[in-house]
């Protein structure tokens, strides 16, 4: 029913604005708001330790600009995950760069699309 739909929409409302707050408070760590969240433990039941490691370390060599460390490392998460998303985008993005970071490399990079 309709009023069922606004209650719906209200209690939608109610939540993002207090993520809004959340947010905007400079202590607040967005991986507290993962710990608590149901629906993404929940998905990250199948994610084994040694992947969550391979990748971590992954990114830290992106970021820094070791890109040939970061090939390596989500090169082996590809193997444990083939369809992994994130590893997949980001060796994507260093392959036409033959995996070595350009001399402008400041750590991240610019998002063209979601």
């Amino acid at each position: 029913s309709e009023t069922d739909v606004a209650k719906i929409k209200q209690k939608r409302e109610l939540k993002k604005k207090h993520l809004e707050e959340k947010l905007a408070d400079p202590t607040f760590r967005v991986r507290e708001l993962y710990r608590r969240d149901k629906s993404f433990n929940k998905m990250r039941e199948f994610v084994v330790p040694a992947f969550t490691k391979m990748f971590k370390d992954g990114y830290k060599s992106y970021i820094s600009g070791n890109w040939p460390n970061a090939k390596e490392k989500f090169s082996k998460c590809l193997q444990i995950q083939p369809k992994d998303g994130p590893s997949s985008t980001l060796m994507a993005y260093m392959e036409p760069y033959h995996y070595l970071a350009p001399p402008s490399w400041k750590g991240y990079r610019r998002l063209l699309e979601k």
